[in-house]
């Protein structure tokens, strides 16, 4: 490491700004420097005390440059001091050391004029010089200590390493370039000027490519045709010069000296770059509503009954979404359905969505308009945030994320702690609440799955109340401002984005399965056929069966969409063209996947037939086995079964955020469970025109007498039975 002083001469940088120490003089008593700006000429005096508490803060350091270095050389100057020697390459410290030892043990071992003076042998002068005598001494004493074997040392090479040495007095310089040998410049200049332009237009390019489904990426055959064009107009030019095209290795060299984040931006996209290259980032405040938005979810500490048999279903799951900014919660999910990429592709739904039902279905509520895309995501380390169906998602929305560092809760607190005051503001004083075992409550006091009273839309009303009247109107302890009165704040500079349309989320938040073939028979996904005129069309275009990539909404299989390689779009397709759209109208996956199995077990065959009278043979399992003592993880699986959850509102959520019906196990049912349910509409009378008059209706006393009650079934146990789902 070099070493510097307070002295005439010497260069400092107190900032940013550049000066030459003139001359030292004292003033009242105190020492004082006469610095002068090297790019104005300005003089100025400072107490050598201030310069010193400069260096102890870090604004004053020495420069080590001289004035006819160039730019480049100073650039390299910088980036070596910040390596220190125990960094270095073995091989390049054990030189420094050897080099080093050499001038030390020169300068000790000669007397000033005598290096060049010639070794005299009996009297005789000989042609051998005091200097050569001594570097071939000990290059073979201390070759033989630091390399481990005897060295040969001129006086040339000497004079170098002092020449080195003594330019800026660092020893880091003695550690050479070998790595620079060999002819490195074989190619001509101008065809090197011609790769770069063309590689840096082309990721210059790729940055602003908006390919919808495809991928921004830069082909190395397209740069080399470019190249070669070029080169063909400068042969013409210059047809004394040899213009070559480089080989293929020889542009990829060149392609990996540009940064990796310009080239992944041009190979993946900015925002996949973005999320390539993110880092921890401090807690930093935002500025804006929207700007930061954390995702958790959590199994709630209370059980849910089913609102019919009154049996318990078990712990439902609840997610969110959680703006850092206000705090307020944009998007939830209620439901049986695990951690998973369709929770947080379903939490993102209604976090995208207006939220319109609201004022409909719960009339009396405030309205809930903490709504809006995210413009940063932050998800804990789960498996399911890490998967593909994320990545595109938030890549179709141009969304960036980032993950929170695993086991570090505490670094989106936000979301936490939202969780923490439901669980005692909110869900603590209600029956069927798990109270926490450190409480030491004997369960024969109190049993929290006997104790349950509340069915899946009440917990979703009081969801609502409590998050919309208690919640967002309460003010938090830090800022004495409630999330509704920083909503307010954080999007008046910044309104709320939305998709273009709403229905654009149907397409957004579906899974891509490739492969399938697109015949006459349409599409076939999981058994389930489908087929639209604009199919036709597409099957018109690239052929009459070939393979095709789908994308399909795990929560309504009733329609797909269909990717054409021609016209680069999707093109949606529907199961009603083919028979099944009863059937499949409204069902999730994972329903389907049971009726799948539970036909091929009752008749070995899967047909339309058979899915239809597998889902009414499973209802009905299910049916009589809720009402029995089953544990609560078997009824916990058929409530995943039966779809019971907040997914089937989101997905029916229309363009406006209103909410035209619901499916799934409470189809036909309001969302708000203290409305009656709608009346089924009455034919009107007939009027007759000829014939007999119909036979008048039988009294009371004449009607048929009422079935007997059916004996009570065995109680099952699904211990091999697959059909609910238990792994």
């Amino acid at each position: 490491m070099a070493r510097h002083s307070f002295a005439v001469g010497v260069h400092i940088y107190i900032g940013r700004t550049r000066y030459r120490m003139v001359t030292s003089f004292p003033k009242e008593g105190v020492e004082h420097w006469e610095l002068k700006n090297t790019k104005n000429s300005v003089r100025e005096d400072r107490p050598r005390a201030e310069l010193d508490r400069l260096y102890d803060e870090g604004e004053l350091r020495f420069d080590g440059d001289r004035d006819e270095d160039t730019e480049d050389k100073r650039r390299e100057r910088r980036r070596k001091h910040g390596v220190p020697l125990s960094d270095m390459p073995a091989r390049k410290q054990t030189r420094v050391a050897y080099r080093k030892a050499v001038i030390r043990a020169v300068d000790e071992r000669t007397a000033p004029g005598s290096k060049t003076a010639n070794v005299i042998v009996n009297g005789v002068a000989t042609e051998a010089t005091v200097l050569q005598t001594l570097l071939d001494e000990l290059g073979r004493t201390l070759g033989l200590q630091h390399l481990g074997k005897e060295q040969t040392i001129d006086q040339s090479t000497y004079y170098r390493w002092c020449k080195k040495y003594d330019a800026y007095e660092d020893h880091r310089d003695l550690a050479g370039d070998y790595d620079k040998r060999g002819n490195r410049n074989q190619l001509h200049p101008l065809v090197t000027k011609i790769m770069k332009e063309e590689m840096a237009a082309e990721i210059e390019a790729a940055r602003h490519r908006n390919q919808p489904g495809m991928k921004a990426r830069p082909v190395m055959a397209n740069i080399m045709g470019n190249v070669l064009k070029r080169i063909k107009a400068e042969r013409l030019r210059h047809p004394g010069e040899t213009l070559r095209l480089p080989g293929k290795s020889t542009f990829y060299i060149h392609w990996d000296k540009f940064d990796a984040r310009l080239r992944d931006i041009a190979k993946y996209g900015a925002v996949r770059a973005r999320q390539m290259h993110r880092f921890p980032r401090p807690s930093v405040e935002p500025e804006h509503a929207l700007d930061v938005v954390q995702f958790d979810e959590t199994r709630l500490p209370i059980f849910v009954i089913d609102e019919i048999l009154g049996i318990p279903l078990g712990r439902p799951w609840l997610a969110w979404l959680v703006d850092v900014y206000t705090g307020a919660v944009i998007g939830v999910y209620l439901g049986f359905e695990p951690p998973s990429d369709l929770v947080i592709g379903s939490t993102l739904r209604h976090a995208a969505s207006m939220k319109s039902y609201v004022a409909k279905e719960y009339p009396g509520l405030p309205l809930w308009r903490y709504s809006g895309l995210p413009r940063h995501l932050i998800f804990d380390n789960s498996l399911q945030a890490h998967g593909e169906t994320i990545k595109t998602i938030t890549g179709n929305l141009d969304i960036p994320y980032d993950f929170t560092p695993a086991r570090m809760p505490w670094t989106k607190s936000e979301v936490e702690g939202a969780f923490q005051v439901a669980n005692t503001q909110w869900l603590q004083e209600m029956s069927g609440f798990v109270l926490d075992p450190r409480n030491q409550i004997d369960r024969k006091d109190y049993d929290p799955t006997r104790n349950a009273v509340m069915g899946f839309r009440h917990l979703f009303y009081i969801l609502h109340c409590w998050l919309l009247e208690v919640y967002h109107q309460k003010p938090t302890p830090g800022t004495r401002l409630s999330p509704d009165q920083r909503w307010t704040a954080g999007t008046a500079q910044v309104d709320p984005e939305f998709p273009e349309h709403g229905t654009d989320l149907d397409l957004m938040f579906g899974i891509v399965r490739e492969g399938k073939l697109l015949d006459h028979r349409g599409v076939i996904y999981e058994n389930i056929r489908y087929y639209s005129e604009d199919l036709d069309l597409a099957r018109t275009r690239n052929g009459h069966s070939h393979k095709v990539r789908i994308k399909v909404n795990p929560l309504n299989l009733g329609k797909i969409h269909v990717w054409d390689r021609k016209m680069n779009m999707w093109i949606p397709a529907t199961a009603r063209e083919m028979g099944y759209g009863d059937y499949a109208e409204g069902l999730e996956l994972h329903c389907h996947k049971l009726y799948l199995r539970h036909a091929e077990r009752l008749s070995g065959r899967n047909s339309l037939e058979e899915l239809v009278e597998s889902r009414l043979h499973l209802q009905e399992l299910i049916a009589h086995a809720l009402p029995d003592a089953l544990s609560i993880r078997a009824n916990t699986l058929i409530a995943r079964a039966m779809g019971v959850g907040s997914q089937h509102v989101i997905a029916n959520l229309d363009a406006s955020g209103n909410l035209p019906r619901l499916t799934g196990p409470f189809a036909g049912q309001p969302l708000n469970p203290l409305l009656p349910p709608p009346r089924p509409a009455v034919a009107p009378p007939v009027k007759q025109i000829s014939g007999p008059a119909p036979a008048a209706t039988a009294p009371a006393s004449e009607a048929p007498e009422a079935a007997p009650a059916r004996p009570r079934r065995p109680i099952p146990t699904f211990k091999t039975n697959r059909s609910i789902g238990r792994g």
